[in-house]
């Protein structure tokens, strides 16, 4: 049977972790803060790394919501601006169309739909002048 997450060597591993990114952060080295915990520089670079795993996960979990955030805005806009902007006659039409046009184009970079893609050289021969 595994270990629980909640057992108390999780607790412990958890708890050593906290500390360890404590001293880093207040200025210690790698060997500085093994000198203080009595431990072993690789032990210290291996919870070093799995708090920067940790942090890097939690990063881009926030980046991925704000941009289901802003994408879900950008459809607002253009849900809100529609009507104004198919209608025939109707005044602000040019702007409604515009602030739809606006909201698409940062909609479309949101998801990376306008990145750019790498083209390869043809190969062949050179034609000269």
């Amino acid at each position: 049977m595994g270990k629980s997450k909640t057992g108390r060597s999780a607790v412990e591993v958890a708890e050593k972790q906290r500390l360890i990114g404590g001293l880093i952060r207040a200025g210690y080295s790698l060997t500085e803060v093994a000198g203080k915990l009595g431990q072993n520089p690789g032990n210290i670079h291996r919870h070093l790394k799995a708090i920067l795993k940790d942090l890097r996960i939690a990063s881009e979990e926030d980046i991925r919501n704000q941009r289901l955030l802003e994408g879900d805005r950008c459809e607002q806009i253009i849900k809100a601006n529609r009507p104004k902007a198919t209608s025939e006659n109707a005044p602000g039409k040019f702007s409604s169309q515009d602030r739809i046009i606006k909201a698409m184009e940062r909609k479309a970079r949101l998801l990376g739909l306008d990145s750019p893609t790498k083209i390869a050289p043809k190969r062949g021969r050179r034609r000269t002048l």
